[in-house]
């Protein structure tokens, strides 16, 4: 007798022009089986997202926590790899339920790109469904590889050296983070933006003006991932990664006040930027020396 529940022999495929009429549940799991990372991936599963905060309650200690931010699959992006969305013509046609399912994603996963041209075709590829989620709460959670330990060009920001310009100046640092800030800021809704250092960079000064149009954006937050690697192998490294965070937040740290002038003057030496007074009085000093 043949069985009556038997599967038909071929599946039955739902026209991209019928998803935004199916019920939220349904539309919510498509989205989800195209979207989300598999978990044998080792790779792939969710982590945990560590950021540094500053301790601006001690202005007696110059040093930095690690803040938990929750855990998220991380869904790495390349230009060859624009993430399953561009992939799928469901994504092109159904622009309500896909917004609809973006809103629900969106905290638990971070996008992680490759380099810039990732980022601005993903930007190319979201944005339309962005304009059509007026009535949805969307925050994406982005993560920006600064000087990635991929890229030669800037192995030689490693190391503590003496050097008469701004650290990174000759490997064009700020001109790499303006294209990162300049990009990301063509999406169109707020982001969670995580900036990972591969390298460390000492021109605080840069960094703080660098950073400053997506740390004022409305509705957009910046952080700093915990990540020690990229200052290893200079001496109080913590100052240094507090200077970072510090720049990338717009705050100034009272060690800055406080510092003496040899501290400063070592520090100008070795091509860090943006410790004002600190700066001007190691200049004057020297202007004093030799006059």
């Amino acid at each position: 007798m043949a069985d009556e529940t038997q599967r038909p022999s071929k599946k039955q495929k739902i026209s991209h022009k019928d998803v935004d009429t199916l019920p939220g549940e349904v539309r919510n799991e498509i989205w989800r089986q195209m979207l989300l990372i598999s978990k044998t991936s080792k790779e792939e599963k969710a982590q945990p997202v560590v950021i540094w905060q500053l301790h601006l309650d001690d202005p007696q200690v110059c040093n930095i926590q690690e803040v938990d931010a929750g855990n998220a699959h991380r869904s790495k992006i390349t230009p060859s790899k624009s993430t399953p969305l561009d992939q799928q013509e469901l994504i092109k046609a159904a622009t309500k339920s896909f917004a609809e399912f973006l809103s629900e994603v969106s905290p638990e996963t971070i996008f992680a790109f490759a380099n810039t041209e990732a980022l601005q075709k993903f930007a190319a590829l979201i944005n339309p469904h962005l304009q059509a989620s007026v009535d949805y709460k969307i925050k994406l959670r982005l993560l920006l590889p600064l000087f990635d330990e991929s890229e030669e060009t800037f192995d030689s920001m490693t190391g503590w050296k003496s050097i008469k310009q701004a650290h990174g100046y000759a490997e064009e640092a700020r001109s790499h983070v303006q294209e990162w800030m300049d990009v990301v800021q063509t999406i169109e809704c707020p982001c969670e933006v995580f900036l990972e250092f591969g390298q460390h960079w000492r021109d605080y000064r840069a960094l703080r003006g660098v950073t400053r149009s997506l740390r004022e954006k409305d509705g957009w937050t910046l952080e700093v991932l915990a990540k020690d690697s990229a200052w290893n192998g200079i001496p109080d490294a913590d100052l240094h990664k507090s200077l970072t965070v510090a720049s990338v937040k717009g705050v100034e740290l009272q060690i800055q006040r406080d510092m003496g002038q040899a501290q400063a003057a070592d520090l100008v030496g070795h091509g860090c930027r943006g410790l004002r007074p600190f700066e001007q009085y190691v200049k004057a000093s020297k202007t004093v020396s030799t006059g």
